[in-house]
């Protein structure tokens, strides 16, 4: 775990944090989520509307489509909102 990029980014943002006593990290963690860029209409709207534009320009355009959803799928949240301590925590302190 000390070697993972989360945990020297989660210490960043503690750090950064003015003071904090349990109810503000929890605020300051809370709060971080409104900062999350990628739900807001204009964003979901070309997040939709390029791939499905690509898919009517026929098999290449539905190949290119395809490979821009996958990629979407996997890194697009992380690529438009950046990093935020919900990836730390999802990583290391999930339920099993």
């Amino acid at each position: 775990m000390r070697t993972d990029g989360n945990v020297e980014k989660f210490r960043e943002w503690l750090r950064d944090l003015p003071s904090y006593p349990d109810k503000d990290l929890l605020k300051a963690y809370y709060e971080s989520f409104s900062k999350i860029k990628g739900d807001n209409l204009p964003v979901k709207t070309l997040r939709f509307g390029i791939p499905a534009f690509l898919g009517l320009l026929g098999p290449i355009g539905t190949a290119i489509s395809v490979s821009i959803s996958v990629a979407d799928a996997f890194w697009g949240n992380r690529v438009i909102n950046g990093w935020n301590p919900k990836l730390f925590i999802e990583k290391h302190f999930r339920y099993k």
